[in-house]
């Protein structure tokens, strides 16, 4: 048998017609400042997400450009982008992070406009190289004789091109390095010619381009 509820009688609305003007005023405010609260944080949501967007990948050759010539606008990596380009898919190939390249590059010369002998500045050894390593993994040194400079006061290897240098560059981080897996202080020790010693000096001057311990 089915039961039927009877409902409660709606409530009497006891208010007078002023208070009744007044409250659906103040809902319609009410109301109105919901919208624009809802449109500013609709704004503010739509601006975050094209600012994440349209953000500058840190990686990017253009960012990498820009923090090469602030840093050392003298460079030739500053004053022809294509070289950075050229460097950049060359490390990429090879594995090697392109930031881990320069920053090396500025610890060691920084990014080719410092030598401590001028004659240096044209064997296009950027990295601060005693020897060629080869795509196999081969290395020809400098001099038969690694305890002392060549004939022109040069502890480093002379390179035929710049092309040539960054290969071997890249030969040297991918292949020599392998097992340190990018990480800048393992590279220290080695890199800077003493197996107990990580340079603090050296890792600061990587890491203006590369953060990485």
């Amino acid at each position: 048998m089915r039961k039927f509820y009877h409902l409660l009688p709606k409530p009497t609305d006891t208010r007078t017609r002023a208070e009744r003007l007044q409250d659906r005023e103040q809902f319609s405010r009410d109301l109105n400042f919901a919208k624009m609260y809802g449109i500013v944080f609709l704004w503010i949501i739509l601006l975050l997400l094209g600012s994440s967007l349209f953000r500058e990948n840190p990686d990017s050759i253009k960012t990498i450009h820009s923090e090469i010539c602030q840093a050392v606008p003298k460079s030739p990596l500053c004053v022809d982008i294509k070289s950075l380009e050229k460097v950049d898919k060359a490390a990429r190939e090879k594995g090697v992070p392109t930031r881990l390249v320069i920053g090396i590059w500025n610890a060691e010369s920084t990014i080719w406009v410092n030598f401590n002998k001028p004659a240096c500045y044209s064997y296009y050894n950027w990295a601060g190289l005693k020897g060629r390593k080869f795509d196999d993994g081969r290395v020809q040194w400098y001099s038969q004789n690694r305890k002392k400079p060549d004939e022109n006061g040069c502890w480093l290897y002379k390179f035929s091109s710049w092309e040539e240098g960054v290969n071997s560059f890249l030969n040297t981080l991918a292949i020599g390095y392998k097992g340190c897996d990018h990480k800048t202080r393992c590279i220290a020790y080695a890199f800077v010619g003493n197996p107990n010693v990580a340079e603090e000096s050296w890792i600061r001057n990587v890491g203006k381009f590369y953060k990485s311990e």
